[in-house]
């Protein structure tokens, strides 16, 4: 195999699609720990679970819930921060924190705490995929000056 010198060093396919599923992960971390961020000090209101899916084919358990805000409109969230014992379901009553962020009804069960675990898991995912896009080119570099030299 020829040694590669220059730029296409980084031209390399997988440091490149380390790169861009770094950056994907970066922006799913900051997404989950926005959401975190946006429910602290939130709100609370007494809601009324109308529907669960406890299990999912796929994705995280959720519930859905109806409650009335201070101006009287009845809103409408899904839930996937809650407690799951006592068992929760349809008709029984439950505080949430909730935050209106436009058109978007963010919820949580009240006293749940923020979760950094998802928010880690990403970051940490980052952080490996930059460190392969910056090694993989180093590591051809370093190989491609070793046999010229």
């Amino acid at each position: 195999m020829k040694p590669r010198a220059g730029w296409e060093i980084l031209l390399d396919p997988i440091a490149i699609g380390a790169l861009l599923f770094g950056l994907l992960a970066f922006t799913i971390a900051s997404l989950e720990n926005s959401e975190d961020h946006l429910l602290n000090g939130a709100p609370v209101a007494v809601a009324t679970i109308t529907a669960t899916n406890l299990f999912p084919g796929k994705g995280s358990a959720t519930i859905e819930v109806e409650f009335t805000l201070p101006g009287g409109r009845t809103a409408r969230a899904t839930v996937e921060d809650f407690y799951d014992s006592p068992r929760p379901k349809p008709g029984r009553q439950i505080e949430v924190q909730y935050r209106i962020d436009g058109a978007d009804i963010y919820a949580r069960e009240s006293g749940f705490a923020s979760d950094v675990s998802d928010f880690r898991l990403w970051m940490g995912v980052g952080i490996a995929c930059m460190l392969a896009a910056v090694g993989l080119p180093l590591g051809h570099l370093l190989r491609s000056r070793r046999t010229v030299g």
